[in-house]
């Protein structure tokens, strides 16, 4: 198969993936990479096994068998949603499809680019993740980028019988929803805008992923017909993450959704409003000092999706993420660390409730 259905697993090689990916890309120059959309190449995310039910129809139908409807709800807006905004004689799920195998390409080829990094294959720290179809796991249909993964290396190393520490899987999901302006075909528009994977000497090399016109569109039928309803790309989170709105607009992201009433952490109104923030602990009888300051003051928001306009900028807004993702629970782990206490920030006397502790843990909010 040219992608795999999550599984914990699975844990395929570098040229088991290399090679999938050879089978619907060709180079044409040594930076610029063809991209083959074709019947036979292609996998959809409701029908990725060789039997006669479809991976979608298994999840709906473990969906109604449990006592709750679980996802069932989610997956079936899911899915009325691509049917609802195709057009005419245009076809949204064979687009996000398409969508999936361009990126898998991407992937691939970042991941040939670093021979043996683990963390490159496996999506934490290639440019935007690995592709994913569907999530058996939450039972959830769709195209999905895994793009963290918490604690990995202290999951390694951790002794038999050692507490177990947090492991959790950052992910996202790729979804058409209904737009507020004309719909852009941001896969033909990709054909002709760089990519800049990382190598193994550490540099980032532009590659472009093109393809022949209309390849990508179902019997060459457009998507953004001016009959159909408007319609737009998003990337939504699993967890919403806190993060500063100026950079997310710096990458030219101008319309992204917050997550509802978020309750900004104390810590974070310390860092915005004194610049930093100070905790005291105890260590081996000893009282010590921990402080955490910051230059940037811009106004935090709990952000739980993107409007994608170019797919490019994928690779600009992942790797944001994750580095806040990594500053809470870099916080979070010294304020949940015994004997220590959040007393104020640094410059201000102003005493800070014992009651944050706990604040950066992400709430869970699925696609609505």
């Amino acid at each position: 198969p040219l992608f795999w259905n999550h599984s914990s697993t699975i844990d395929e090689s570098d040229a088991e993936l290399v090679e999938r990916a050879s089978k619907y890309t060709s180079k044409q120059s040594e930076y610029t990479i063809n991209v083959v959309f074709s019947q036979a190449n292609s996998l959809s995310f409701l029908r990725t096994r060789n039997d006669s039910s479809t991976v979608a129809e298994a999840i709906l139908l473990k969906n109604l068998s449990n006592n709750v409807l679980g996802n069932f709800p989610t997956n079936l807006k899911y899915l009325t949603c691509l049917d609802s905004m195709s057009p005419l004689d245009g076809d949204l799920i064979v687009y996000l499809d398409n969508i999936a195998l361009y990126l898998n390409a991407v992937h691939a080829m970042e991941t040939n680019l670093n021979p043996g990094i683990t963390d490159i294959r496996s999506g934490w720290k290639s440019r935007f993740g690995k592709i994913y179809l569907n999530d058996p796991e939450t039972q959830r249909l769709g195209v999905f980028l895994h793009f963290w993964k918490e604690s990995r290396r202290l999951s390694e190393v951790m002794k038999h019988g050692a507490t177990p520490c947090n492991s959790r899987v950052h992910k996202a999901i790729l979804t058409i929803e209904e737009g507020e302006s004309q719909s852009l075909d941001v896969l033909k528009e990709a054909k002709d805008q760089k990519w800049h994977l990382s190598t193994s000497q550490g540099l980032l090399q532009p590659y472009i992923f093109t393809f022949e016109d209309d390849s990508h569109l179902h019997n060459h039928q457009s998507v953004t017909s001016f009959s159909s309803p408007n319609w737009a790309l998003h990337l939504r989170l699993d967890f919403p993450v806190f993060m500063p709105s100026v950079h997310i607009e710096y990458f030219g992201i101008t319309n992204y959704g917050q997550a509802k009433k978020p309750r900004e952490p104390e810590v974070f109104k310390s860092l915005k409003e004194d610049g930093a923030v100070q905790f005291l602990a105890r260590r081996n009888g000893e009282n010590i000092s921990i402080s955490f300051t910051s230059d940037d003051t811009a106004e935090l928001v709990a952000v739980e999706s993107f409007e994608i306009t170019k797919l490019t900028q994928l690779e600009k807004i992942i790797p944001t993420i994750r580095n806040y993702i990594v500053f809470s629970s870099l916080v979070d782990n010294v304020m949940q660390s015994p004997d220590t206490t959040f007393v104020a920030s640094p410059k201000s006397s102003r005493p800070i409730s014992p009651k944050v502790k706990g604040f950066t843990k992400p709430f869970r909010r699925g696609y609505r």
